[in-house]
């Protein structure tokens, strides 16, 4: 504080040093005549006294000098100076101070955009209580992969734990609003009793969810979130007296929760109601199907590894009163994982390699900062040798230099701002949801301030190099020619600024060659024309037989509006997301057999394959004589046949899925199709209609083939015509969910490779200013050999010489860096290695033909040179 109050008191000394220069000249005229005066009252003569005083003292204007250059205004004075001066200089050099203003404003605004975006996700707490004590629990399938839990599982564990303070299970839930203009699909949660305590966020308005009515039959109960409180209910201090109608059944609205309360297990939802589940002792109900998360709570001072401890205990260790179905046994263990982990984990890796990215890009604008004004002191190095002739030193000339570098950083900065202001907007926009773990405010304090200490960080560093570069090659060489460490800090900054490029060109390369591969793929559908909505049946009042009814008389309305040319539906949708499995069994004549395997379950209308593109290898497909009454039949895939039956001819054969129902018929065998992602090769499928399925599905998609996008609106007219209270929702382009699947690597190669292309364009216009100074610097040389005989394609090739052999370093030193870095692209890459040789040797040719064409044009200016000029200054 102290020095604060100084620098405070010497600002203020500053607006008013006229007079205190006044009062300072006073004092010391004070001074002196005292002194005077005492030499001649012991016997002096006045002139002798005078004389005797200067001669002690010095002269009144070097004292006065002496005494206010130890004062804290002096300081703020030379500051003042310097940032005057280096006004002055950046207003001479429009174009100087605009290229360097805008690589550091490319390089700041990049790193602000990705941390604002990656920050929740990487570096952000969970925002809920004694957020370490959170686990996520989840089931291991037969192939060690994270399997959800069942809710059979989850009573087990709740009442034969000790270690948990609460234990609880979330479903997805997307009830339909109606009572507006249109019904709305809302994003929600089914829980248990105990979801809000595990969490420890209790409502901001209302009791909340009461647990007594948690069982099944319970009452309907609904907590909304605050966004949805304020959207769709203007912030009504009275909701709490309101009954909202979701899936045609009245919900008492019993809660808000606080404004920033998210669930990070699934962080679209706003409303959340009662699992409302039995006491799973039928274990052919929705109570062992495997379609839960479940999250704990630890209690105080138990660690992790201890509750993990118990959870296997319990799973390995099963007891008669928690009877299991084979397929919930737990065998396999459970994994037990940090909840910030869990619900971090898919895009945690991606936000790390982006900021990494960034920081790339970040160094390399600032040693691009340190090149430039590394040249642009070559250039002045007369001005700093008269400068350090007349006393200035290297402290001196470096403080000014690093002003003029923190001017620079803060035009830059600000420029960064305003790129960052636009474009975390845009990214966030087109955000995969894998980066949307724990969401994103955008630009707030937190992510200003890190641009703040950027642009610090960035003038000193940006500053510091090329400022004692410039001044020791000032003291050293007098300002006759560019120093020789000046010139060898530039040359190894060119090649630091190449490697870094080339690691950055080589990622983005990688993630090229990744996607053309993933697009490559066949994917086993036909997008076409074919456009695909999601219908949710979920207000039609009745049994199965009413949604049978409904959704006939839709597809039939669907099928009279003009432009239609084929409907179908189906329960998931490939690459959608969608995943619903069921165990296979082979039905033998003696029974049932073990389960042979997992397979995607579709319940689909006649016409679906066609619609869809998907062939049909052998035998026939679904059609609309496959009723309720007909006996049940299948199509399964080519893998599934394969895997089944071998060569074996699988038509005739019978299979179950799950536990009970039907045993199917297969008549036919279609191609595979990738459900879950391009990079995902798991086909396994059960085609069955949707009326010979043991239940009707309410939720479906509807594909549609149109002859043009215009008549979509009259196919979502035709459903609501049939009813029309069912939510429409997600209407695109299949070929658009075919891309959407693979958003998460066209997120980070679009990134990578803006940045890569930047990164590129960056190191030319660098090895272009290290050249063209060392060019520059050496003009008179070039003359002279000129003189003696030396030709233009001489004069060319030694300069381009030097410039490549720079640039071939860096390559070298980049391309083994590359090796190192592109392990963390490991998770995104398919069909390609990180030591992809054809990348790597693309990335070589194409930086060597950059370098090539950066160093030409200073090169074409050295065979330029006039050798009679350089005769005559010799």
């Amino acid at each position: 504080m102290g020095v604060l109050r100084s620098l405070l008191h010497g600002l203020r000394d500053w607006r008013r040093s006229d007079e205190i220069d006044r009062e300072l000249a006073d004092e010391l005229e004070h001074f002196y005549a005292e002194a005077v005066d005492d030499l001649v009252r012991h016997g002096a003569a006045p002139e002798h006294a005078r004389r005797h005083v200067r001669l002690t003292y010095g002269d009144a204007l070097g004292a006065r000098e002496d005494v206010r250059a130890s004062l804290w205004e002096s300081a703020v004075q030379d500051l003042v100076a310097d940032l005057r001066l280096g006004l002055r200089r950046l207003r001479r050099s429009p174009g100087f101070t605009a290229t360097v203003a805008a690589v550091l404003g490319l390089g700041i605004g990049a790193a602000t955009v990705i941390v604002s975006v990656v920050r929740p996700v990487v570096f952000d707490g969970l925002g809920y209580p004694d957020a370490n004590q959170l686990i996520a629990i989840e089931d291991r399938s037969d192939a060690g992969q994270p399997l959800a839990v069942t809710f059979g599982s989850f009573l087990e564990f709740e009442r034969r734990t000790t270690r948990f303070d609460a234990l609880a299970v979330h479903g997805v839930w997307q009830p339909t609003l109606t009572g507006g203009a249109e019904p709305e699909r809302l994003e929600g949660e089914r829980v248990s009793a105990d979801f809000f305590e595990v969490l420890a966020v209790p409502p901001r308005i209302g009791p909340g969810l009461d647990p007594d009515e948690a069982h099944e039959g319970g009452a309907k109960q609904v907590v909304l979130s605050h966004d949805l409180w304020t959207r769709r209910f203007d912030a009504d201090p009275r909701v709490l007296e309101r009954t909202l109608e979701l899936d045609g059944v009245p919900y008492a609205v019993v809660g808000v929760m606080p404004p920033d309360f998210r669930s990070v297990l699934r962080t679209e939802s706003r409303i959340w109601t009662h699992l409302h589940y039995g006491s799973a002792t039928d274990p052919n109900g929705p109570e062992w199907g495997h379609h839960l998360g479940m999250i704990g709570r630890l209690g105080t001072g138990v660690a992790i590894e201890s509750g993990r401890a118990e959870l296997t205990e319990v799973a390995a260790r099963p007891i008669p009163d928690f009877p299991r179905p084979n397929w919930a046994a737990m065998d396999n263990g459970l994994i037990v994982t940090p909840l910030r982990s869990f619900a971090t984990a898919d895009g945690r890796g991606t936000g790390l390699i982006l900021l990494g990215a960034a920081g790339l890009l970040l160094i390399i604008a600032c040693v691009n900062l340190a090149i430039l004004l590394v040249a642009r002191g070559l250039r002045r190095g007369g001005e700093l040798a008269v400068r350090t002739a007349l006393g200035a030193g290297r402290g001196r000339l470096t403080r000014q230099l690093t002003v003029e570098s923190l001017l620079l950083a803060g035009l830059g900065g600000a420029l960064g701002l305003a790129i960052a202001v636009i474009g975390t907007d845009s990214i966030l926009t087109g955000l995969p949801a894998s980066l949307r773990g724990l969401g994103s405010s955008g630009l707030d304090a937190g992510t200003l301030a890190f641009a703040l200490v950027v642009v610090l960080v960035v003038g000193v560093a940006g500053g510091v190099i090329p400022a004692l570069a410039a001044s020791r090659g000032a003291s050293a060489a007098g300002g006759v020619r560019g120093s020789a460490p000046a010139h060898r800090v530039a040359r190894n900054l060119i090649v630091s600024e190449v490697a870094l490029a080339v690691v950055l060109l080589v990622g983005a390369g990688l993630l090229t060659r990744t996607m053309h591969n993933l697009l490559a793929e066949p994917y086993g559908i036909d997008p076409g024309s074919t456009w695909v909505m999601q219908v949710r049946a979920t207000s039609v009042p009745g049994g199965d037989v009413e949604v049978h009814q409904f959704w006939d008389r839709s597809l039939d309305a669907v099928r009279e509006v003009p432009g239609v040319r084929s409907v179908a539906t189906t329960t998931q949708l490939p690459l959608s997301g969608d995943f619903d499995a069921y165990g296979v069994a082979i039905q033998t004549p003696g029974g049932t057999g073990e389960v042979a395997g997992t397979a995607f379950r579709y319940a689909v209308s006649p016409d679906y394959h066609d619609l869809m593109g998907i062939p049909i290898r052998h035998g026939r497909a679904l059609g609309r004589a496959d009723q309720a009454d007909a006996q049940p039949v299948a199509v399964v895939s080519a893998s599934l046949a394969r895997g089944l039956f071998g060569d074996a001819d699988p038509l005739g054969r019978e299979i179950r899925l799950g536990a009970g129902g039907a045993a199917y018929s297969i008549v036919g065998v279609a191609g595979d199709v990738r459900q879950q992602s391009l990079a995902t090769d798991v086909t396994d499928a059960v085609y069955v209609t949707t009326h010979q399925w043991r239940w009707a599905d309410r939720i479906r998609w509807v594909a549609v083939e149109v002859a043009d996008p215009g008549v979509i609106d009259s196919v979502k007219r035709a459903i609501w015509s049939v009813n029309p209270d069912q939510s429409i929702g997600t209407v695109e382009t299949l070929d658009r969910v075919v891309r959407r699947s693979e958003a998460h690597r066209r997120f980070v190669l679009a990134l990578v490779g803006i940045f890569a292309a930047l990164a590129v364009v960056l190191s030319a216009l660098g090895l272009y200013g290290v050249i063209s100074a060392q060019v520059a610097d050496r003009r008179r040389e070039m003359g002279i050999r000129a003189a003696l005989g030396a030709r233009q394609p001489e004069l060319v090739g030694l300069v381009l010489r030097r410039g490549l052999g720079l640039s071939l370093t860096g390559i070298g030193l980049g391309l083994a860096l590359a090796m190192l870095a592109s392990r963390a692209l490991a998770t995104l890459l398919f069909g390609v290695t990180g030591l992809d040789p054809l990348t790597y040797a693309a990335v070589s040719g194409l930086f060597l033909t950059v370098a090539a064409l950066a160093c030409w044009i200073p090169a074409r200016r050295a065979a330029k040179a006039d050798p009679l000029r350089s005769l005559a200054a010799e």
